[in-house]
């Protein structure tokens, strides 16, 4: 399978999974500060209905790249309903916009990242597929990454999947559970608890 298959069928299982939420669910605070569940979920629908064009005019008069999908995000949920935000999910799966500079690897983060923002804070658990779980975390050793991780970085660490057969990094090491290791390189403190090692302790004081 290519990336944009594994993009396709993590936005079609996020969709089933959001198809089924109640009221009380979907106004859940997630792990993204200041958004709820619905909020988070419309996110990953805003590149398929708003040009490049109009979302950096957004940036600009927004102040900034965090709080224009913050404002867009909060915005959209007060204005779309559930089954709408689920609905469009499901029919771009394949939808294929990526960031400029960036490949599919991008919304293949975005997606999951969010999928867990969504799915922590409600404690649904979700075993990720290797192939996806590797895809995502080589991306973030990446320099393109650096806008999601903490603000002091992942230098001179290591990180070491315990369930799947990756690493990444050089230095101290910290290990968990490839879902509890993307989500805190990718800058959520939440996923702390699940780590373990002797970079552990350096890396929590970067958040």
């Amino acid at each position: 399978m290519t990336i944009w298959d594994n993009v396709a069928d993590e936005r079609r299982r996020l969709a089933d999974e959001l198809e089924g939420f109640t009221e009380t669910q979907w106004s859940t605070p997630s792990l993204c500060d200041g958004w709820t569940v619905k909020a988070t979920a419309a996110h990953l629908t805003t590149t398929f209905h708003t040009s490049m064009p109009k979302f950096m005019l957004k940036v600009i008069t927004s102040g900034g790249f965090n709080r224009a999908n913050a404002k867009i995000a909060v915005a959209e949920a007060s204005q779309r309903s559930t089954s709408d935000i689920v609905d469009e999910l499901r029919a771009n799966a394949e939808h294929r916009f990526t960031p400029p500079g960036l490949g599919p690897e991008a919304p293949l983060l975005d997606v999951v990242v969010h999928g867990r923002d969504i799915g922590r804070p409600l404690g649904l658990s979700w075993t990720l597929p290797p192939e996806v779980a590797e895809q995502v975390l080589g991306f973030l050793m990446t320099k393109k990454a650096k806008v999601v991780h903490p603000k002091g970085g992942i230098a001179d660490l290591r990180f070491e999947a315990t369930d799947i057969d990756w690493s990444g990094g050089d230095g101290a090491v910290v290990s968990g559970p490839a879902e509890a290791l993307l989500m805190a390189v990718s800058g959520r403190p939440a996923a702390l608890d699940d780590l373990s090692g002797d970079g552990l302790q350096e890396f929590t004081s970067r958040f």
